[in-house]
């Protein structure tokens, strides 16, 4: 079976997810093209993952010097940010 984007949503709305799995769900998200069919800061919190080097655009590779490790606490609180600003 494959990836449980809705199972990963619901728990994303929840407050019920670790950084990695916030980055994996925003990275399948990029991939499959269903970002920019979601709510608009769906969009603007992949931009912010994309700008921050944490996720990569559709079709490009991710870059392998990039860790999650890196600020994870910091990078959430800019993206937790941009939610609340944008509506939620």
């Amino acid at each position: 079976m494959g990836y449980d984007m809705a199972g990963a949503i619901i728990a994303f709305e929840s407050g019920e997810l670790k950084m990695e799995q916030v980055l994996e769900l925003f990275q399948y998200l990029i991939d499959e093209g269903m970002v920019e069919c979601l709510q608009g800061r769906y969009g603007r919190m992949a931009e912010l993952l994309i700008n921050e080097g944490v996720c990569h655009k559709r079709g490009e590779q991710s870059p392998s010097s990039i860790s999650i490790s890196d600020s994870p606490v910091m990078l959430w609180g800019r993206v937790k940010k941009v939610s609340d600003v944008h509506g939620g």
